[in-house]
């Protein structure tokens, strides 16, 4: 803050997850081996019988949590806790936690009992992947309790429509999300604009 710098912390979910969906596997499995199966789903990521297939734009199949899970909700809120209290410590303001949400690969959620269930209690979601729309809300949802403003990627903003197609989502807008936009090539030239047209302030 003394040079106009300002540190964002990210918690980059719900993609881009792949560190730590694997060690909040290995921690599964410790708890299970003593037996203790409360502990052992504390935290875990994943739903277990997910078949879906995807490829992740770094070639993972693996790398996106379970938005279905309460315990993902847990871990997020646990490391946002533990982010702020760095911060507290450090002595630096915290306003905002930036949650990445971008390139969640095509195909997640798509063969997950668990997804398939909360889907299904969302008609009006639709499409999959507007899930991530879901796991939107509950982010918000924990750091506005929090005080805290929820950044994002520029997916963090968008939905799908019927046609597959990117649109600016305004469930979000002038609610305190920041949109990060990273595409700017092509029919995506504009997009920045289209989001702040929409009611989202835009970086």
């Amino acid at each position: 803050w003394q040079r106009h710098i300002r540190i964002i912390p990210t918690i980059n979910f719900p993609g881009h997850a792949r560190a730590a969906i694997m060690a909040m596997e290995e921690r599964y499995l410790k708890y299970m081996e003593e037996g203790n199966e409360e502990k052992a789903n504390e935290y875990r990521l994943i739903d277990p019988d997910d078949r879906s297939v995807y490829r992740s734009a770094q070639h993972y199949d693996d790398n996106v949590v379970c938005v279905a899970r309460e315990s993902v909700y847990r871990f997020y809120e646990t490391v946002a806790d533990e982010l702020i209290g760095m911060y507290a410590e450090a002595g630096v303001p915290l306003e905002l936690i930036h949650t990445g949400g971008d390139e969640v690969p095509g195909g997640a959620w798509t063969d997950s009992p668990l997804c398939r269930e909360l889907l299904a209690s969302l008609p009006e979601t639709g499409d999959p992947r507007n899930l991530q729309s879901y796991f939107l809300q509950r982010v918000v949802q924990i750091l506005s309790g929090k005080k805290l403003q929820t950044g994002g990627w520029e997916e963090v903003a968008l939905l799908r429509d019927e046609r597959g197609e990117y649109r600016p989502n305004p469930e979000f807008a002038g609610k305190g999300v920041i949109a990060w936009a990273w595409n700017d090539q092509g029919r995506w030239a504009d997009l920045s604009y289209r989001l702040a047209n929409a009611g989202y302030p835009v970086v």
